[in-house]
């Protein structure tokens, strides 16, 4: 008669075990029961592992019959015929020349896949391999490969020629067990035993690659979505390059912690916590800084953007280039933008400067002038000068150039005036360090709107067109008085002169002369009254 068995879950041992369901006496032999455990113990993990995997096999018992027990035991070593496992509670089901060969590793079909890492699987696939990586799986795929001992708990989905690899940082001394003389331990293959405690205690591996072909995890704790040739390299050795990810691209590299390349191709990152999100080809080496999209751009500067745009570049720290082509933010803290086709962008040279157009300059080379262009080609190249307009040129310190083609140049103080028409003018406020122009020689500007300004000795506000015109009244006006009062035939030409012709009918244009007509006359007529009275009296 057959005997029945049963599987039962021991939760103290952590094991499965088959007991007999049979009554005493119709059991076999202890000596019988041992033997056939001694031989068939090994095998009834993986069995269970089969059984599980087909039913779902919680920790109830599952009974089994020896013909049941046989066939499973049959296709069990069916299954494992063209495999390899070394270790006792490693395990490879079907496929071919596989080789699980770690501590209580699995593999579940494929060709020619291995694993060395403790408690590690390979589920299908070609050549793929997990070596010395515990805790690791690598799903499908081929040629896929989790190496090393710092590469623990990784995992690869599926692809071609991907590799997860990070060094742990351990010693040669503190990855394997020793006794209390220092001496090495070993298992019973005659391998040497692993100090699991020091590598699951380890800060790197926990990596993964959801797919692609040939991406490389070199860092801890880093993800690559999908892609072609996208690298994440991590220092041997350390545990500063980690947490990082690639999601999608090509040919894609990240050398820094905490960074992430979202999508694109031939994109570079090389410090902590820096991004780039799309592209081609653009490349941040400064911490904490980003591109968020465009070809061909750098980042060297730290906490630095560029947002998007072609060929350009930011060298210094917190500086910007807001979009366009062949703008450069080499100042700290400085920001341009513009530029298309063949045509470049801003240059803002100078700590805080801001070069927004095309061709605008803002600053020197090497300098430390606070300047701002904007417009196109606007440069404003000396100290605290502004340069708005097209082909504005801001070239003398604390100066603005405002408008199409406005030019500053140096300032005159003034603290009075040469005599004009007789009349000297002085006394005047205010201190000039700086001009304003709205254009330049041969292309002035009218400033207009200009609200009436202060009238006061000290006032130093821009007259506008009312307040002289209010002026010229009252001057009118004194010309006018004058002339009424005059009488005659005087008159006030265009220009304000007052004119006379023939004054009190001398027949002469000036009082002078007209005074001195009549003085003459005067004179004769004396001369002649007095004739006349002597003439009279003999």
């Amino acid at each position: 008669m057959n005997s029945i068995y049963k599987i039962v879950f021991n939760k103290a041992t952590q094991t499965f075990t088959a007991v007999s369901e049979l009554a005493k006496g119709a059991t076999k032999t202890q000596g019988q029961s041992a033997k056939q455990a001694g031989t068939f113990l090994p095998k009834f993990a993986k069995i269970t592992l089969a059984i599980s995997m087909v039913l779902g096999l919680s920790t109830s018992a599952i009974a089994v019959t020896d013909t049941d027990f046989n066939a499973l035991k049959a296709r069990l070593d069916k299954l494992e015929g063209n495999n390899n496992t070394v270790i006792v509670d490693s395990i490879a089901l079907g496929g071919w020349r596989n080789d699980a060969l770690g501590q209580a590793s699995v593999i579940l079909g494929g060709n020619k896949n291995k694993s060395t890492g403790a408690f590690s699987i390979v589920g299908n696939g070609a050549f793929n391999k997990v070596i010395d990586a515990s805790y690791s799986t690598i799903v499908n795929g081929y040629d896929n490969k989790i190496v090393a001992l710092g590469s623990k708990q990784s995992g690869i989905l599926a692809g071609e020629g991907n590799l997860i690899k990070s060094d742990n940082g351990l010693t040669n001394y503190q990855m394997w067990e020793r006794d209390e003389n220092g001496l090495l331990l070993y298992n019973a293959d005659g391998s040497k035993k692993l100090k699991l405690d020091s590598v699951l205690g380890s800060r790197i591996g926990h990596s993964a690659i959801g797919s692609g072909i040939k991406n490389t995890i070199r860092s801890g704790a880093s993800f690559i979505g999908s892609g072609v040739n996208n690298r994440i390299a991590g220092k041997f050795g350390t545990t500063k390059n980690q947490s990082s990810t690639i999601v999608s691209g090509e040919h894609n590299t990240i050398i820094g912690g905490g960074s992430g390349i979202l999508a694109g191709s031939g994109n570079e990152v090389k410090n902590n916590f820096a991004s780039v999100i799309s592209g081609v080809d653009n490349k941040v080496d400064g911490r904490s800084s980003s591109i968020l999209t465009g070809e061909f751009n750098q980042v060297i500067g730290k906490s630095s953007t560029i947002m998007g745009g072609q060929n350009n570049i930011v060298e210094a720290d917190f500086a910007t280039v807001l979009s366009g082509k062949g703008n450069k933010s080499l100042g700290k803290g400085s920001l341009t933008a513009g530029g298309y086709g063949d045509i470049v962008g801003g240059s803002a040279y100078t700590d805080g400067s801001m070069a927004l157009g095309t061709g605008t300059v803002a600053g020197i080379e090497n300098s430390t002038e606070e300047a701002v262009a904007m417009g196109y080609r606007a440069k404003a190249v000396a100290d605290k000068t502004l340069a708005l307009g097209f082909d504005a040129k801001a070239e003398h310190k604390n100066s603005v150039a405002l408008g199409s083609k406005a030019e500053t140049r140096d300032f005159t103080q003034v603290d009075g005036t040469e005599a004009i028409n007789g009349l000297k003018y002085k006394e005047f406020s205010g201190i000039a360090d700086g001009v304003v122009s709205v254009g330049k020689t041969a292309n002035e500007k009218q400033i207009i709107n200009v609200a009436p300004g202060e009238i006061s000795q000290t006032s130093t506000d821009a007259i506008n067109g009312s307040q002289l015109y209010a002026t010229t009244i009252v001057l009118g006006n004194v010309a006018t008085s004058v002339k009424d009062n005059l009488g005659g035939n005087a008159a006030i030409d265009e220009n304000g002169n007052i004119t006379f012709t023939d004054i009190g009918g001398t027949g002469k244009d000036t009082v002078q002369e007209a005074i001195a007509f009549n003085k003459g006359n005067i004179e004769t007529n004396t001369a002649n009254i007095n004739g006349n009275r002597t003439a009279i009296a003999t």
